[in-house]
């Protein structure tokens, strides 16, 4: 029987409930993280050593001996049986597996989450994943430029996942206050574009408030706006009550493949004002969402406005919002990937 491996490593923004690495608990994978003795060796190792024989140049961002430690166990795993291999973050732990044997038992499978704009800055090596068995797409914006690193037939569009049990809307919900649109994370997003949209509507007939959760490098110049309110780390519980307490959720951005705060939101059954770039259009729909050009912030202020002032239209926007995030729900998504392991090593 194939083993499911996951190189899975949660980032330090993501809460217990949030994340691709929540994969691996829906497809109850053995997840190779921390590695535990082996990165304890290689911290002991001699620098001159580790740079000479262990880092590969160009590792790019986030690499470190958790990582590395990971491949090198994943890979002795893959050697002695048959097992899928998936690097969760193929950007971070996406090395050493491409210079494993080409002739070996099971997979090696990589999910890939950077839009163009931004991912030969994140793997500057991109030409390993052609060792990769299958690449995974979060969204179909994806696939212009992954074609070029690897065979159309290996890659596979499986979009990102969202805890529907967890994030989910308020029952009998208590009427809210001012018309509230709530900005969250840091990635990616246009502080600029939202600056702009905030000024804009600050000059309208119907009060909108604005709360941004986001990294401090990302909240400049917000908090001198009266009907701005900033915070910076919130607990799971705490993320989700500002998903209910938010009548839409509001996203500014630069460019996007999969957001776990755009499935979050629309799990929350908020309706969704954002740029229209990258994956979010893959994501959302008509009667969930309403999209603005990117760097548009008149138009993202005209939609903030009809979700103001049309409270049918939002609770009806937010309710389809919810049904098109139960159609991501972990268990939805772990079935696509269990297809995507038998077709590769069948």
């Amino acid at each position: 029987m194939t083993q499911i491996m996951h190189i899975a490593a949660p980032m330090p923004s993501h809460g217990e409930h949030s994340g691709y690495a929540r994969l691996s608990d829906a497809m109850s994978a053995k997840v190779i993280f921390p590695p535990g003795p082996l990165k304890r060796l290689l911290d002991a190792m001699p620098a001159r050593v580790h740079r000479r024989f262990l880092d590969p140049p160009n590792s790019g961002w986030y690499w470190n001996n958790s990582f590395l430690a990971a491949e090198l166990a994943a890979l002795a795993a893959k050697a002695v049986k048959s097992c899928v291999i998936h690097a969760l973050y193929g950007e971070n732990s996406f090395r050493w597996l491409g210079f494993g044997p080409q002739k070996r038992p099971g997979a090696i499978v990589a999910t890939l989450h950077q839009p163009q704009s931004v991912f030969f800055k994140a793997m500057p090596q991109p030409r390993l994943l052609e060792r990769a068995d299958a690449l995974v797409a979060l969204a179909p914006c994806q696939m212009d430029f992954l074609t070029k690193l690897c065979p159309q037939s290996r890659i596979f569009v499986v979009p990102h996942g969202v805890d529907t049990s967890f994030f989910r809307p308020l029952e009998n919900a208590a009427p809210k206050g001012p018309f509230t649109a709530l900005v969250v994370g840091s990635w990616l997003r246009d502080i600029e574009l939202l600056n702009s949209t905030i000024q804009k509507c600050s000059g309208m007939d119907i009060p909108i408030r604005f709360l941004v959760l986001a990294e401090d490098s990302f909240k400049k110049g917000l908090e001198q706006n009266a009907n701005v309110r900033v915070l910076s780390r919130v607990s799971d519980s705490g993320l989700l009550d500002l998903y209910r307490s938010a009548d839409c959720l509001l996203l500014p951005l630069k460019d996007a493949v999969a957001s776990n705060a755009l499935l979050e939101g629309m799990a929350c059954g908020l309706p969704i004002a954002a740029t229209d770039v990258g994956g979010v259009s893959s994501y959302t729909n008509e009667g969930c969402a309403l999209l603005a050009p990117a760097k548009n912030a008149e138009r993202l202020a005209g939609i903030l406005e009809f979700l103001a002032k049309n409270p049918q239209a939002c609770s009806e926007m937010g309710r389809q919002a919810r049904l098109q995030a139960l159609s991501h729900s972990w268990s939805a998504i772990a079935q696509k990937m269990r297809s995507v392991y038998s077709a590769i090593i069948q």
